[in-house]
């Protein structure tokens, strides 16, 4: 009786590995949801912007989950087109606009993306943590005297990886949009900082 249970929980843990990983390895890809941002308060003075193309490339290609659940199959996570609208719209407004002449100047490139997840069994179905750190390195030139900072965030969330891991990349992907928020608040800040120096 004893070896008939241990046969039946070994099936039924193989059978639950082999539904999350998928008969097939299968590319996985995703972009980050949409980040949403209040106003931001207007800087002093003429500015001129320049957002570094390396925002809109932020993307990790080709990775996979630590553990074994899930990891047959290989995931693409894309942050660049979120990342550059959140930049751009906290740089107009803190400038008002970009000005080609002003004596100020911003410019901001992407210093680093790491998102990384890793999935468990469930009872029904398997769960992903995932998380993201998301960095921002500024150049601020003010009245002639440069000024650099780097702004950093790490975030994490939770969700269900859906049947064959097709939605393992959902945990990821908000933990990289509440850290792409976090990030573009605390360098908003300082900017006005430097701003009133």
């Amino acid at each position: 009786m004893k070896r008939s249970i241990r046969t039946v929980t070994f099936f039924a843990v193989s059978a639950s590995a082999l539904f999350l990983s998928g008969c097939a390895p299968q590319l996985y890809i995703r972009d980050t949801p949409s980040v949403t941002l209040g106003s931001y308060e207007k800087i002093r003075g003429d500015w001129v912007y320049t957002i570094d193309d390396s925002i809109k490339d932020a993307r990790r290609s080709g990775f996979k989950p630590s553990g074994h659940v899930c990891s047959a199959h290989t995931f693409t996570l894309s942050a660049g087109d979120q990342l550059t609208s959140a930049t751009r719209k906290m740089l107009e407004d803190i400038t008002g606009g970009r000005q080609d002449r002003a004596e100020n100047s911003i410019t901001v490139r992407l210093e680093s993306f790491a998102p990384r997840f890793s999935c468990a069994m469930g009872p029904i179905e398997g769960t992903c943590t995932g998380t993201s750190e998301v960095a921002l390195a500024f150049s601020v030139v003010k009245d002639g005297t440069r000024s650099n900072f780097i702004v950093t965030s790490e975030r994490s969330a939770d969700a269900p990886a859906g049947q064959l891991c097709a939605n393992a990349l959902d945990a990821p992907a908000e933990a990289t949009r509440k850290a792409i928020k976090d990030v573009i608040e605390r360098a908003s800040e300082r900017l006005i900082t430097i701003s009133e120096r």
